[in-house]
């Protein structure tokens, strides 16, 4: 009976092809105190909705996040046994530090060559221009060729290097 009665709740209707349009019953239904536990819930819920349907408009946008969650899964594992983030500073330089790599994965650059390359920019000279900063990005176009990750099966034809 309850089975029955959360799926009359529940209906799925088809606006366009593009498009489907959730509608959430049980949100007119329940006659909840906006101070109660489902009040309060339903109403959050309902503030959120039309975020919750922008990767409708765009198709560019997930519809979740579990790549970021799978880039940040071994930082959260190995945060505890690091022993350099016992301190605020340490913890903050490891932040730094891994957010610098995962941004360079998700650019496709080789870690270890693009690490490299931000000390050697950096060993000598103090950072105080933006624009140096610009152009040191994962994402600038200013970027050596050779930092970036190259896959084997494309190195076999002769038009890449």
């Amino acid at each position: 009976m309850r089975e029955e009665r959360v799926r009359s709740e529940i209906t799925v209707v088809p606006a366009d092809r593009s498009n489907i349009i959730i509608e959430i019953g049980a949100a007119k239904a329940v006659n909840a105190l906006p101070k109660s536990q489902l009040g309060k819930a339903l109403a959050y819920a309902q503030n959120l909705l039309p975020y919750m349907k922008t990767f409708l408009t765009n198709g560019y946008l997930e519809i979740d996040n579990n790549a970021v969650e799978r880039a940040i899964k071994p930082f959260v594992i190995g945060r505890k046994n690091w022993m350099f983030s016992k301190t605020a500073k340490g913890a903050k330089s490891s932040v730094v530090l891994y957010s610098i790599t995962e941004t360079a994965k998700a650019n496709g650059l080789s870690v270890e060559k693009y690490l490299v390359y931000l000390f050697g920019m950096f060993a000598n000279s103090k950072i105080k221009e933006r624009d140096i900063l610009e152009k040191c990005m994962p994402w600038s176009e200013n970027i050596p060729y050779e930092l970036r990750v190259q896959c084997r099966q494309l190195k076999q034809f002769k038009y890449i290097n």
